[in-house]
């Protein structure tokens, strides 16, 4: 259970800063890369996880698998043009097939 000056701590937000005021460059900035590492170790975590999981499968499985990803991947494409829309309107020379 947390204590009631853990959570006027909580509450209270960074310490030392007024209303309105914004924390400094350099704290921003580490974790911003921080986050950023964060985000990338875990994509690649998850890619590993789903590559070993897809060999240590039966074949039959494997494809299952691998059909459900693609149409997956297919709706967020079509999602994704779609929400492009018609881009050539502004653009003569934009092509996208």
């Amino acid at each position: 259970m947390a204590s009631t000056q853990d959570l006027e701590a909580f509450e209270a937000g960074g310490k030392g800063l007024q209303d309105g005021e914004q924390q400094p460059r350099a704290y921003r900035i580490v974790m911003s890369v921080l986050m950023l590492i964060l985000f990338n170790m875990t994509l690649i975590a998850v890619i590993i996880g789903f590559y070993m999981y897809i060999q240590s499968s039966s074949e039959k499985d494997s494809q299952s698998v691998m059909n459900g990803v693609y149409c997956v991947l297919a709706i967020a494409l079509f999602v994704g043009l779609y929400q492009m829309g018609d881009m050539s309107k502004d653009n003569p020379h934009f092509y996208y097939i």
